[in-house]
């Protein structure tokens, strides 16, 4: 047990070392992705952060989707050992997921978390940035100087003036 976390602690040490300050580290499993067998990848670590999902083993293996770049997310097989996760990206690519549930159902909680996070995604594409609206005031303030630096006629000024003014 001791061996494990000291591998996890690892792993995770080294994702975390890559990451941008900007990212935040929401949730941590262990799992592998594809599907399973002899051939499958070994266990490792997956590491949520506020942008993307990163999962790496010690055996270099890894990968990364940004959660921009999700459409879709389905879950498939679930037993008291893992869940499934399949995960579709805008280009149309296909990423299976393998969740651990036996440790303190850490699996439920990042799972919990990455729907969450892309959901949160979702929306942050959906809601447009706000847009800069210039007070009446500031707009009055640029079309003055405008004036005193003889760009604009008096009468010029005024007509802007009322125009802003709604009269």
């Amino acid at each position: 047990m001791q061996e494990q976390l000291r591998y996890k602690s690892a792993l995770i040490n080294s994702m975390a070392d890559r990451l941008p300050q900007q990212d935040q580290i929401i949730a941590l499993c262990s799992g592998a992705p594809g599907q399973f067998g002899e051939h499958g990848p070994r266990y490792g670590v997956y590491v949520l952060t506020s942008r993307e999902l990163l999962w790496r083993n010690d055996e270099g293996q890894s990968f990364e989707v940004a959660l921009d770049d999700v459409q879709q997310m389905h879950t498939g097989y679930v037993s008291q050992y893992c869940v499934y996760i399949e995960i579709v990206t805008h280009g149309g690519h296909e990423t299976s997921l393998a969740l651990a549930y036996s440790e303190h159902s850490s699996g439920k909680v990042f799972y919990e978390a990455l729907e969450a996070a892309l959901r949160d995604a979702r929306h942050s594409r959906a809601t447009p940035p706000p847009v800069a609206t210039a007070s009446i005031a500031d707009e009055l303030a640029k079309l003055d100087a405008l004036r005193q630096r003889g760009v604009l006629s008096d009468e010029e000024f005024e007509s802007q003036k009322r125009t802003l003014l709604g009269r």
